[in-house]
């Protein structure tokens, strides 16, 4: 499988969700229901996925999924999706939650993790991913440790 020639930068592919929490998206402890976060996360992550791909991608896992802190009715939720590492048909996509309180103003995060999708072609079958230009300090950290858990992936999977 070739890699696609052209890598693109991870402003190029970021997103970013935002929605007011609702009493329907809430559960019966008076918080975010973690399967609406999961969603939500889920969905911002796939469209950085596709626009950094340029065709359809696919969740392949998700890791390292933490809650950190409760969202409630009226909080302002803003979720960001931006690549973090590339292989050759995968990508690893970090997401970072916020809860803000427009009242006070107080932003805080309140949920992280890993997805990893894979590009596709028409027939569901895996694809070359552009690579992934580091343009940042920070990126480069993000691109090393997406790297690392890639390749510990990648160890333990062959291992079992």
């Amino acid at each position: 499988m070739k890699r696609s020639p052209e890598p693109r930068s991870v402003k190029d592919s970021e997103s970013i969700f935002t929605h007011v929490v609702r009493a329907e998206d809430i559960n019966m402890h008076g918080t975010l229901f973690g399967g609406k976060m999961m969603a939500f996360m889920d969905t911002t992550a796939a469209i950085a996925a596709m626009r950094h791909a340029g065709r359809n991608c696919v969740t392949e896992r998700v890791s390292d999924i933490s809650f950190l802190a409760p969202v409630r009715t009226g909080h302002i939720l803003e979720i960001v999706a931006r690549i973090d590492f590339t292989a050759r048909s995968s990508m690893e996509v970090g997401v970072q939650a916020f809860r803000e309180d427009h009242m006070t103003g107080d932003k805080r995060m309140v949920c992280e993790a890993h997805f990893i999708f894979v590009a596709i072609d028409s027939e569901g079958s895996p694809v070359p991913t552009p690579g992934l230009t580091i343009e940042t300090d920070e990126e480069r950290e993000r691109f090393e440790a997406g790297q690392r858990r890639y390749e510990t992936h990648r160890t333990t999977r062959n291992q079992g």
